[in-house]
């Protein structure tokens, strides 16, 4: 069962002026690069398990439509955009895109809807020399 706006923390405007969307279709919207996409897949999974809905591009766009409209549509009906933020994230021209949507509508985040995750980084091994690096699943 999807869990109500308020236990997902609460992301409806408080702020007196902002326009909101208080009917959203997905709880988050998860921008990532194609890169990453495994990874960001089982994050999917385990959200998912916890009852939240999610907008995740491979699900959510279907054959033959156009992806701008499919993300901007994405975008507006989801209640929070999460950015895993990776190295490929922030050189991907789609991330852009959605971060900058994101922005755009609430450039101050006051209605709370832009969330950046950051995600394990694996180092070379030679780089690991010497350094303590706590890791956290995704």
């Amino acid at each position: 069962m999807p869990r109500s706006p308020a236990s997902f923390g609460e992301f409806q405007a408080s702020n007196k002026g902002h326009r909101a969307n208080t009917s959203f279709d997905c709880d988050v919207f998860l921008s990532h690069s194609s890169a990453d996409k495994s990874r960001v897949a089982r994050l999917v999974e385990r959200l998912e398990r916890a009852g939240f809905r999610v907008w995740f591009d491979r699900p959510n766009i279907d054959s033959g439509e156009d992806i701008v409209t499919a993300i901007e549509q994405g975008l507006e009906r989801s209640r929070v955009l999460v950015l895993c933020m990776t190295k490929a994230a922030f050189e991907s021209e789609w991330v852009r895109l959605e971060r900058n949507t994101a922005t755009f509508r609430d450039p101050a985040n006051h209605d709370r809807r832009f969330l950046p995750l950051m995600t394990p980084v694996r180092l070379p091994s030679e780089e690991l020399r010497g350094t303590q690096i706590e890791q956290s699943p995704l």
